[in-house]
């Protein structure tokens, strides 16, 4: 392994993440069929999926969501506010309030939705893809980093596959901008924040092995 050149490493490193990526894709390709929630077809990198929606207002499901929603308000305008998290879920929570409102008044249904769907998981794909291969140019080209590689790649592209099959499975009773809000929630906060946390913990390692490795002049410059 010693013998193994900088750049080796890195091929290594980037061809870990092209099977990663389609091996992720296929699996929810897999999982959707075999759930039931979506049809779904996977070409290498690619995901295309005919996700089933409701034609009608589903009044129920929409008045519980908002319902949820004023109760999160209350509670973090209330017991809740001394905690530093405070603002994002007031935020959250009131965006998801207006989402509702809307629906409630036009009813309106969102276009292309299932074409809509495709193209942002494709594109997280993409985003996640490129951010490893931009990764592993700056870490240390080390081999004794490929297990934290591969578990770094595992929880984005799974994370990645059970938030939006998770999504697609609660979508469905929701028709205009509350499906659009959930699924801006479930690319930035779900999905793409647990990547980044991924990332960091590859970049941390690559720190203290070089730290490690240069010994205390490293520490102390």
């Amino acid at each position: 392994m010693a013998n193994i050149g900088p750049l080796a490493v890195r091929a290594g490193v980037v061809a870990l993440n092209i099977a990663m990526v389609a091996l992720s894709v296929w699996l929810f390709s897999l999982l959707a069929n075999s759930i039931g929630i979506a049809r779904c077809t996977s070409s290498l990198f690619l995901l295309s999926c005919d996700i089933p929606r409701l034609q009608t207002f589903d009044w129920p499901a929409n008045v519980a969501l908002l319902s949820l929603c004023l109760i999160c308000v209350f509670l973090f305008q209330t017991v809740l506010k001394p905690y530093s998290t405070a603002p994002f879920f007031l935020l959250a929570a009131a965006l998801m309030i207006f989402c509702s409102v809307f629906d409630m008044i036009f009813q309106l249904p969102v276009r292309n939705f299932v074409r809509l769907f495709g193209e942002t998981f494709n594109l997280l794909s993409l985003v996640i893809f490129l951010s490893f291969t931009f990764v592993a140019v700056i870490v240390p080209a080390d081999v004794r980093l490929y297990p934290h590689w591969l578990w770094a790649m595992l929880q984005s592209y799974i994370a990645r596959d059970l938030i939006f099959l998770f999504y697609i499975g609660a979508q469905w009773r929701y028709l205009g901008m509350t499906a659009l809000y959930l699924l801006f929630l479930a690319y930035s906060f779900g999905a793409f924040s647990i990547h980044i946390m991924s990332v960091g913990r590859v970049i941390s390692q690559g720190g203290r092995l070089r730290i490690a490795d240069d010994g205390p002049d490293y520490r102390q410059a």
